[in-house]
């Protein structure tokens, strides 16, 4: 499935970079999906809640199957979040422009994850 199929059929996604700041994409991108009427869990060490939405500190906290993890962090934060979506058996790893590069993709290929590379924001104005 492309990126766009994925936003059309999946339901349950988890955020991984939520953050307070309006304006950065981590929070941009959390609320997309939920004006799209997605369920979506924010995952963050660092907040408790952002705007009354409890957070979450991993993905395994999350109390739903995940289909889709949304990645909105550098690739120096996100390998360990990589491996949990992994033993957690998510369907689709989805990579923002900006958290991966050329090598870090292969690392990913190796641990034979689906990853979409393509932005939330845009695809999801072609729903």
């Amino acid at each position: 499935m492309n990126s766009l199929e994925i936003l059309k059929k999946s339901q349950t996604f988890a955020v991984i970079g939520v953050t307070t700041n309006h304006e950065k994409f981590g929070f941009r991108i959390y609320d997309c999906l939920k004006s799209l009427n997605k369920t979506v869990y924010g995952v963050t060490p660092i907040y408790k809640e952002v705007d009354g939405d409890l957070m979450y500190a991993s993905l395994s906290d999350i109390p739903d199957q995940i289909e889709v993890a949304v990645f909105v962090v550098s690739k120096k934060y996100s390998l360990d979040y990589m491996k949990e979506a992994k033993a957690l058996k998510i369907p689709y790893i989805w990579m923002q422009p900006g958290t991966y590069d050329e090598d870090y993709l292969k690392t990913l290929a190796d641990m034979d994850l689906n990853v979409i590379t393509d932005c939330v924001l845009v695809q999801s104005k072609n729903l």
